[in-house]
Parts: structure tokens; C-alpha cells; sequence
């Protein structure tokens, strides 16, 4: 599916009770449970793990979004 913005990425993937990710103008992206975010080992601003935090001791299921670059080894040898 195409965005608004004209930009339609090369990679998407459902990835089962996690999200969905997919590579856009070579940045990879993450949408889904903030625990598979952190895997990637980024951290969130501390704004926004206490406001994660305050939704799941309600009871709220929430939703992150992030980018990030990944390192490829490029070595074949």
C-alpha cells in the first residue's frame, strides 16, 4: 500500500504477537508491543517509559512506533 507521501516500503513484514516492520527509504521501521522495540536494545525517551508504564498498570495495551538503522556486516570472507 502506497502513503500519502508517495513513499512505499520494500520490506514489510507481519512478525505474529509483536507487530509489523518494514524498510522505507533504507530506514528500518517498527511498529508494535514497545517490549519487541526494546529488543533492539533502543530506549525510549523517559517521558514516554512512564507514560508506557502507567498505561500497563491500567490495564492498556500500547502501541510504539520506531526507527533505526541496522548494521549489516558486509563481509562474505
Amino acid at each position: 500500500m502506497r502513503a500519502k507521501t508517495g513513499l512505499q516500503g520494500t520490506d514489510f513484514k507481519v512478525v505474529s504477537g509483536q507487530g509489523v516492520q518494514d524498510i522505507v527509504n533504507n530506514q528500518h521501521y517498527r511498529v508494535g508491543r514497545p517490549k519487541w522495540i526494546e529488543e533492539l536494545k533502543l530506549q525510549f525517551p523517559l517521558t514516554l517509559q512512564k507514560g508506557l508504564q502507567e498505561s500497563e498498570s491500567r490495564g492498556e495495551s500500547a502501541i510504539a512506533y520506531r526507527n533505526y538503522t541496522r548494521q549489516v556486516n558486509n563481509d562474505r570472507g
